[in-house]
């Protein structure tokens, strides 16, 4: 009985290192060339609203890790954008706890595809549903949630290529130092990603 468990649950995929790093590569490619938020600037005419996030995007080098708190104000300047673009409609709540985060390094843009899929997959127009981050930082740990009102058109907002590619790049620069949980219910749609 044991033996047949074991089979039933033996992981017997093979990895490939090429197609690792072309998602991995992909997931960075993804938030810095955010198809939404740029299409939404053309059609707007609003491509001064994203320079100051793309300009900063752009230069840096996401092979090389940098400090939290730069990734932190990246990613409220890539929000930032989004609710430039959307006054009426984009409803977001913050919670930053980061005594700590100047003590931290990580990997550029590693903390953006949780939002970017809340965004682009969930439900942000109501007041009463926010899209919400939280950010902890506690000793050399990190922790994101990121929770929203489930989209009723997806059949899983888990499983799509921001995710798939984001699973890809953790695996490959935090392989053993990282719990990424997805879950959801039928109204909110929450993942957790804890660095450490």
């Amino acid at each position: 009985m044991v033996n047949f468990i074991s089979k039933l649950f033996k992981n017997d995929q093979v990895i490939d290192p090429e197609r690792l790093h072309l998602e991995a590569e992909g997931s960075v490619h993804r938030v810095i060339y955010d198809k939404y938020l740029l299409q939404t600037a053309l059609q707007q005419d609003g491509l001064g609203v994203v320079e100051k996030y793309l300009g900063q995007a752009l230069a840096i080098d996401y092979t090389k890790i940098y400090d939290l708190n730069e990734e932190m104000l990246l990613l409220q300047d890539y929000i930032a954008s989004y609710k430039a673009l959307f006054p009426q409609d984009f409803y977001i709540k913050f919670d930053i706890q980061k005594k700590d985060a100047q003590e931290i390094k990580i990997y550029p843009f590693i903390l953006f595809p949780l939002v970017q899929n809340a965004i682009v997959h969930g439900y942000n127009s109501m007041e009463k549903y926010p899209i919400r981050i939280r950010i902890q930082v506690i000793g050399g740990e990190i922790k994101l949630e990121v929770s929203n009102r489930v989209n009723h058109y997806l059949t899983n907002q888990g499983e799509n290529e921001i995710i798939n590619y984001y699973k890809s790049r953790l695996g490959l620069l935090y392989s053993n130092d990282h719990d990424l949980i997805i879950n959801s219910n039928s109204n909110i749609f929450k993942s957790t990603l804890i660095l450490g």
